[in-house]
């Protein structure tokens, strides 16, 4: 079904929003901090996660211009590439991947598998092609187009200004939860990957004139790299979608690059273990991709001094369930030591 909002700009009914928020005791204990999760995990059956927020808009807009194919890129693990080959075949469109990888990628798991299951065309490069994404996504687009295609482009992470709508109306959900439950939030931490999630929670948060401190916990680049999307999406916000000019002038954008661990889809032995702690102590079920350095940098930021003591803290759970199965590997060692909750 399609919806109209923002300046008559089309929305289609994909997600099971509003998402769960509900506190975390144990998380909250050894933390010092009262931890409300966030799960935006649960937007559909499939861990698609955040992205189906933009898709919601992404892919009116493919359909509104009769576009008969959709292309994106990411890792292999990436949310991204598998919630766009799955909603492009429920809409009946074709999709084209381009993945790349630092390690030689396995034929197939994780949201990989997925890609592959939903009948996605994937070229994969390596890793250190990422830095050429634009030319290859545009050389792909060029290709489908001299076939007789009508190809349609979305950013990596669908993080540009209409993917950044849905994070506009989360920011709206969130108030509404916040209202009901009758607490006052502090802080919002999340992972940010391509700034589209950031961008928008932060306009919605400013509109709504909100107290929320959010801090994007970087899982790849640095905080200047993630501060020139935001002013890039926001100036189309604001050409587009008539987002007030004012939310510039009142915002406050923050990101934390204290995890970032080596890059997108790398990640270290305090990633793991937050993984693995998560699952075992707080019944959390992450990855470590994303929500494993979202939680690390959280660490980090209470450590610092950043998030204080019995402060309300919101942690978005963005999904990623899948990434975890081929990193077993990876996972093992960490897996194989003795619980810390004591007697179970």
């Amino acid at each position: 079904m399609m919806h109209q909002s923002y300046n008559g700009i089309g929305r289609l009914s994909l997600s099971h929003a509003p998402t769960r928020l509900e506190r975390n005791d144990t998380l909250s204990e050894e933390l010092g901090v009262n931890i409300w999760i966030k799960y935006e995990s649960e937007l559909d059956a499939y861990s698609s996660g955040n992205k189906v927020r933009k898709l919601e808009y992404v892919l009116a807009d493919v359909i509104n211009t009769n576009s008969d194919t959709v292309v994106t890129a990411g890792g292999s693990n990436s949310n991204q590439c598998k919630a766009v080959a799955i909603y492009a075949r429920r809409l009946g469109i074709k999709c084209e991947l381009i993945v790349c990888d630092f390690e030689p990628m396995p034929e197939a798991n994780g949201n990989y598998l997925i890609d592959l299951l939903m009948g996605a065309k994937v070229k994969k490069l390596p890793g250190s092609e990422w830095t050429n994404i634009e030319h290859h996504l545009d050389e792909l687009v060029e290709r489908l187009k001299v076939e007789g295609k009508k190809p349609y482009l979305l950013p990596p992470g669908s993080s540009d200004w209409r993917g950044s709508l849905g994070y506009i109306d989360m920011a709206k959900e969130l108030a509404a939860q916040e209202a009901e439950i009758g607490t006052n939030f502090d802080h919002i931490v999340f992972p940010t990957g391509s700034g589209g999630m950031h961008t928008g929670l932060l306009a919605g948060t400013t509109m709504l004139n909100r107290p929320w401190n959010l801090t994007g916990i970087c899982v790849l680049e640095d905080n200047s790299f993630f501060e020139s999307k935001y002013l890039a999406i926001l100036d189309d916000l604001e050409k587009y979608a008539d987002i007030p000019s004012t939310v510039r002038s009142q915002s406050h954008f923050e990101t934390h690059d204290g995890a970032v661990c080596g890059g997108y889809n790398q990640y270290d032995d305090q990633v793991v273990q937050a993984v693995v702690d998560a699952g075992r102590n707080h019944g959390l079920l992450i990855d470590p991709v994303y929500m494993g350095k979202a939680m690390l940098g959280l660490n980090q930021l209470i450590e610092e001094g950043k998030i204080v003591k019995d402060s309300n803290v919101i942690l978005l759970h963005t999904g990623g369930t899948y990434i975890l199965f081929g990193n077993e590997q990876q996972l093992s060692q960490n897996l194989r030591q003795p619980l810390t909750l004591g007697d179970i």
